[in-house]
């Protein structure tokens, strides 16, 4: 199945980019497609799937108490940290499918699971930690930040630009500068008009 790594609009032009440079870096080391949040049902990538009567063994991090699975994801949901969750309460940090298990407290007979996320939000706390994370080929990544990590573009400098120039007629990002009235507020862009049109400082070019 696909797996999107997905653009949030969130600042101007420069900020914009470097949240692109971000998405294809992942894109590229796991596989996943590019798309903006507003191409895609944003609620229904970041769900949970659920495994009815099977564990995750493993990993736990958190124990919450006698809350409902609701406040579970509302929890889990503002801690990227965790992966999955089950009934009982135990948040995890990790998880291989292929290994869950049923035992004596979750399994055929009652109805306890395992929920699992969709979509990790990668945000400028998390993106080194996670960027070489084998299992986040399993999941959608949702880009949150700003990701002013030039140090790590430039060590990635051949690979990000013979993306661009793969799919710069097929990309696009977005601009959002909330409740200020800017001329690029809320503009689309083609990556191909971005980089045929807009002329820029020699000093700012990479070299």
């Amino acid at each position: 199945m696909v797996k999107y790594v997905i653009f949030r609009a969130n600042g101007r032009l420069g900020n914009a980019l470097f949240r692109y440079f971000a998405c294809i870096l992942f894109s590229i080391k796991h596989g996943h497609q590019f798309i903006l949040e507003e191409d895609c049902n944003i609620d229904q990538l970041i769900d949970y799937k659920f495994y009815k009567g099977v564990d995750h063994i493993g990993d736990d991090i958190y124990f919450l108490n006698n809350h409902n699975v609701d406040k579970l994801k509302e929890y889990a949901n503002k801690n990227n940290e965790i992966m999955c969750f089950n009934t009982l309460g135990f948040m995890k940090n990790s998880i291989i499918i292929h290994n869950l298990k049923s035992n004596e407290y979750i399994n055929q007979y009652n109805d306890h699971g395992l929920y699992v996320k969709n979509t990790v939000i990668i945000d400028d706390n998390n993106f080194i930690d996670i960027l070489n994370d084998y299992n986040l080929k399993n999941y959608n990544l949702l880009m949150v930040g700003y990701f002013q990590f030039d140090f790590i573009y430039n060590y990635y400098k051949k690979d990000i630009l013979s993306f661009i120039h793969n799919n710069k007629d097929n990309h696009f990002i977005k601009t959002a500068t909330y409740n200020r009235n800017l001329v690029d507020n809320h503009q689309k862009m083609l990556i191909a008009n971005i980089i045929n049109d807009i002329q820029l400082d020699e000093k700012k070019c990479m070299i």
